[in-house]
């Protein structure tokens, strides 16, 4: 079973260290794993969308952080960004140890980081709504 939503809604989602760019994507907190989608109408809850990547949560660091990429893609500073660094041994499906994520706000960053960490220790909190 997937297990209980946390939290979801729309960040900005990168791989760090690749070439991949910054893409708006819709994320799905659950208990051990960050579920990254193409977009909102590739997730519901009745089937399965367009899942791009899993992030497992299990022993990860999550870290605040500021996102300095406008030299290389334009309008790419964030100033609330998240970095997810996975535990020694795991990568995920395109070979990274690390994945990014940027919310628009200082709250929304909060509410992201506090779901991930919830998930990661496996202790689930009353689901609330993303933006």
């Amino acid at each position: 079973p997937e297990g209980p939503v946390v939290y979801s809604g729309w960040v900005f989602s990168k791989a760090y260290g690749t070439k991949e760019r910054w893409h708006k994507r819709w994320c799905v907190a659950r208990s051990g794993r960050l579920d990254v989608y193409e977009d909102s109408s590739s997730y519901d809850a009745g089937s399965v969308g367009r899942l791009l990547t899993t992030v497992p949560l299990h022993q990860c660091r999550v870290e605040k952080m500021r996102v300095r990429d406008g030299r290389v893609q334009q309008g790419c500073d964030f100033e609330f960004g998240i970095r997810i660094v996975l535990s020694k041994g795991v990568l995920l499906d395109f070979g990274g140890k690390e994945h990014l994520l940027a919310a628009t706000s200082e709250p929304d960053r909060e509410a992201w980081g506090r779901a991930l960490m919830s998930c990661r220790q496996g202790v689930l909190e009353v689901k609330v709504g993303g933006a």
